[in-house]
């Protein structure tokens, strides 16, 4: 049988306490430095006094807590102490450290709290002087929308789109920059506990660059997909998928058309678009398996050209070419019977 050995257990506790004290106050004294750190330099702009009023909400509502930990470190010091266990100086030297430092952290909480509610006022009155600044840029901005390049039928191809598309570029950074600013100010003043700006003049922006973005965007995809769709074989035309593309592309010359009723930009487009829709249904009949030599008879002598599906040069755009959406109805209700 196993006999109990006091000394045994003595020396066990001896060993153990030390390390057990060294690693709670390693991962305690850790914390309490980037609490430090965070709270050492007092901000000098509103920015800097939100960020710092955040860490020091964080850090108060933490204090409690760490508090807690750090006397359990205390006890277990004063037990080494009690108990004359042997530890390193440098031991020692980690348990002072880590009172000066929470005593530090203490101090810093405190005085950051006292000085709160008058650097609130400054930095208030500082962050309503940036706010006049943020809408006049997004008037500039709203300008800029408002130029003839947007409203010019001439630039919907080559190089004239290109530098439609470039304008819409530099305006897209202005945009969300100005965007970006209105939420951080919102957020300065939640902090600051002072009345949210409502800053609708920046979400109109947003909503009236985004209609012109999606316009000339539109555009300048929609040529790329149909100039590919018309270069695709008839025989391996995906009409699902196009039908899909055509539809998206409709809706957003519509929307388009809705938001700017005086520009003619989207009548045109959606023109062209509601064009090519409106021939798919043909193409859809046309691609039916069921249809026999004696339709596609039917169909080629309607048309006066012969049809071969199976030739890769007859393209989906030679075919609307040849003119098929003109009999659309003939040979749909041919499709129909095969």
């Amino acid at each position: 049988t196993l006999l109990p050995s006091p000394q045994r257990c003595n020396q066990l506790l001896a060993d153990y306490i030390p390390k057990l004290a060294m690693h709670k106050q390693a991962a305690l004294s850790a914390e309490v430095a980037v609490h430090n750190s965070k709270l050492m330099q007092y901000p000098s702009n509103v920015e800097e006094y939100v960020e710092f009023n955040i860490n020091l909400a964080k850090i108060d509502a933490e204090l409690p807590g760490l508090e807690k930990r750090y006397v359990e470190v205390q006890e277990m010091a004063e037990i080494i102490s009690q108990y004359r266990i042997h530890i390193e100086s440098d031991t020692l030297k980690a348990f002072r450290d880590l009172s000066t430092a929470k005593g530090q952290l203490t101090v810093q909480v405190s005085n950051g709290k006292e000085r709160a509610e008058s650097d609130a006022s400054h930095f208030s009155r500082t962050l309503e002087a940036e706010i006049p600044e943020l809408h006049t840029r997004v008037q500039e901005e709203a300008a800029k929308l408002e130029a003839p390049d947007f409203l010019d039928t001439e630039k919907m191809a080559g190089e004239g789109r290109q530098e439609v598309l470039t304008l819409l570029s530099s305006i897209e950074d202005n945009v969300k920059k100005a965007a970006d600013d209105a939420v951080r100010f919102n957020k300065y003043q939640d902090v600051l506990k002072v009345e949210a700006t409502p800053f609708e003049d920046v979400e109109n922006l947003k909503q009236d660059f985004g209609n012109v973005a999606k316009l000339w965007r539109g555009i300048d995809t929609w040529e790329d997909l149909s100039a590919s769709w018309n270069a695709t074989p008839f025989g391996i035309v995906e009409v699902e998928e196009i039908q899909k593309k055509v539809l998206e592309y409709n809706k957003i010359a519509v929307q388009s058309q809705k938001s700017m009723e005086g520009n003619e930009v989207p009548k045109i487009w959606g023109a062209t678009v509601a064009q090519f829709k409106n021939t798919l249904p043909v193409v859809v009949a046309l691609r039916n398996k069921a249809l026999k030599p004696r339709h596609w008879e039917q169909i080629t002598g309607m048309i006066g050209e012969e049809l071969n599906l199976e030739d890769e040069e007859l393209t989906l755009g030679k075919l609307l070419e040849m003119g098929v959406d003109q009999h659309m109805e003939t040979i749909q209700e041919i499709s129909g019977k095969a």
